[in-house]
């Protein structure tokens, strides 16, 4: 199953760990599509490193990530 995570708080990276972590134990995720949403400014340089530590620390843990965006 992938599973649509909704980036709509101020996404500290300790929670963002966690949820990834709980991502990676559980058995019936096989990917999880990023949405942006008002947590981090989108489109900016802080977005695309949050997006890219993100990347970063799924791929350790063996979670695939799907970028989405349904912005023009």
């Amino acid at each position: 199953m992938a599973y649509f995570w909704v980036l709509n708080d101020r996404c500290e990276w300790r929670e963002v760990d966690r949820q990834l972590r709980a991502f990676a134990r559980a058995n019936d995720v096989m990917a999880l599509c990023l949405h942006p949403a008002s947590g981090v400014p989108y489109g900016g340089g802080e977005w695309f490193e949050f997006v890219g530590r993100i990347c970063r620390r799924a791929a350790e843990l063996d979670v695939r990530i799907w970028l989405y965006d349904e912005d023009p």
